[in-house]
């Protein structure tokens, strides 16, 4: 394998494991965040309650280090010539990063930052199913797509006050998109932490 290969495939795997452990990591703080919150409901409550009150250390120091290592792991995607993916990468690094920065109570400032970061690692999954073989590179851009209607869904909602839930209640949507998108950076982090591309 010539050398520039080499160094390719060891940037790539870098980025594997930084995203794989920013999903481990944020996963992991907003289910003892959860736990920890008076009374949270999965269908009742936003993933950004957490964001103020008791849960709000856990929850925003999670956010800005999810955020941070994005940004890491889209810089080494880029180096690795992952183009389109890592700016997606970093978009969504950005925008988790100023999501702990901005809390729920920010308003307008907070909801920016989520839609961002949503909004990119979905673009980011769509953008990386072109790196795949066949049956991850389906399940990539399923995911993203389902990201991206899952997040009109729960736009929707917000901004008109619609109930349009279908039972999962407005806080279960974003609970949804939340662990679609996770699962699938979990999935990814770990396919390229296994230099498999």
């Amino acid at each position: 394998m010539a050398k520039r290969q080499v160094l390719m495939k060891g940037y790539s795997r870098t980025g594997g494991i930084l995203m794989l452990t920013a999903a481990i990591g944020i996963l992991l703080s907003v289910l003892l965040a959860q736990h920890m919150y008076p009374d949270y409901s999965l269908s009742s409550n936003y993933i950004s309650d957490l964001s103020i009150g008791s849960t709000a250390i856990i929850f925003n120091t999670a956010m800005e280090l999810f955020g941070l290592m994005l940004m890491a792991s889209s810089y080494f995607m880029h180096k690795a010539g992952y183009l389109y993916p890592s700016i997606a990468l970093l978009a969504a690094g950005v925008g988790g990063f100023c999501i702990g920065i901005f809390p729920e109570t920010a308003g307008t400032l907070h909801i920016a930052s989520a839609a961002v970061a949503f909004g990119a690692v979905a673009m980011a999954s769509i953008s990386f199913s072109r790196s795949f073989s066949k049956y991850l590179s389906y399940y990539s851009a399923a995911a993203g797509l389902l990201a991206l209607s899952v997040l009109a869904l729960f736009a929707l909602n917000l901004s008109t006050g619609s109930s349009m839930t279908f039972g999962f209640g407005s806080g279960g949507i974003e609970e949804i998109l939340f662990y679609d998108e996770l699962i699938w950076a979990s999935v990814t982090g770990l396919f390229f932490s296994a230099n498999r591309a």
